[in-house]
């Protein structure tokens, strides 16, 4: 296996001759996700007394998950305001940014939502999850631990 072109971010930590892919993560609310090798996630919901109890488990698979800061969220939480439909696209770039679904602006991609994000988790990134295509949006708490395995 040639690891000259393997990066952390994109593998998980190089570890001498092997790579340790991230297994789970643990939010700072104290949710548990399980990271899937198809970049989804699976989350298991901590409670919380704002939420109660019937949101409580398992929540459905991500189609898809990848990580930001604080800043690329806030950026990226354009695509839960009101308005013209939304979702979060990703760019032929690698980037994530806020797609206009309908309305004049349809199809263009809002510039100022415009991020790099991580693919793997890491303590302090926040994961992203999305459904149906990037307009069901689940943005989540900041990572305080990761769980690896080789």
């Amino acid at each position: 296996m040639n690891n000259s072109n393997m990066t952390s971010e994109s593998r998980g930590a190089l570890v001498g001759s092997r790579t340790l892919r991230v297994t789970a993560f643990t939010t700072s609310k104290g949710s548990i996700y399980t990271v899937h090798e198809d970049d989804t996630t699976s989350r298991n919901k901590a409670y919380r007394p704002e939420h109660g109890r019937d949101e409580v488990g398992q929540q459905p698979r991500s189609q898809h998950t990848f990580y930001v800061t604080q800043e690329q969220a806030d950026a990226l939480s354009l695509v839960q305001t009101h308005g013209s439909a939304k979702c979060i696209a990703r760019l032929s770039t690698g980037q994530y940014g806020v797609a206009y679904m309908s309305g004049k602006d349809a199809g263009k991609i809002e510039r100022r939502t415009v991020v790099d994000a991580a693919a793997t988790p890491a303590i302090g990134l926040l994961p992203v999850e999305v459904w149906e295509g990037g307009s069901r949006v689940h943005f989540g708490n900041n990572i305080v631990a990761v769980q690896s395995a080789g």
